[in-house]
């Protein structure tokens, strides 16, 4: 064994998806470090996928798509949690436009529909902070900040 053989990623699997780009199998089916145009936002977003060894397949597309189209009425439902969430942390989060102030960071990605309990990380730069909205299923529940 060579010195550098300990950087290897030893048994993990990879692929190069194309809508989600190159993603790692981490285990415990979850895929990582993909990313992805999530054209409601404008950029790329970081996907966590939950999928097994095969790697993410028709079902995960549908939720993706579904989650694209849904967007428009998910950031409405949000937007009362992530301003009451925001008083501590940015200057006046009741007036304008609070999604000019937050970046959608990363996404989970569920084969089909979303399960009971899942997440939307966002960033906000004047915070400083990832507020995280919490969902049930397709609707919003409650947000908070993480460090």
């Amino acid at each position: 064994m060579g010195l550098f053989d300990f950087f290897r990623r030893a048994g993990k699997s990879e692929a190069l998806h194309p809508v989600f780009g190159r993603i790692v199998y981490q285990g415990d089916g979850t895929w990582e470090l993909g990313k992805a145009a999530f054209l409601p936002v404008g950029h790329d977003v970081e996907v966590i996928i939950h999928a097994g060894l095969d790697g993410p397949g028709e079902a995960h597309l549908r939720f993706w798509r579904e989650l694209n189209d849904r967007w428009p009425g998910l950031k409405m439902a949000c937007e009362p949690l992530l301003r009451r969430t925001l008083v501590d942390w940015v200057e006046a989060p009741e007036r304008g436009d609070i999604w000019a102030r937050v970046d959608l960071e990363s996404l989970s990605i569920y084969a089909g529909a979303p399960p009971e309990q899942w997440e939307l990380t966002l960033w906000c730069e004047e915070a400083g902070h990832w507020p995280t909205i919490s969902m049930r299923q397709w609707t919003p529940k409650d947000c908070f900040v993480d460090g």
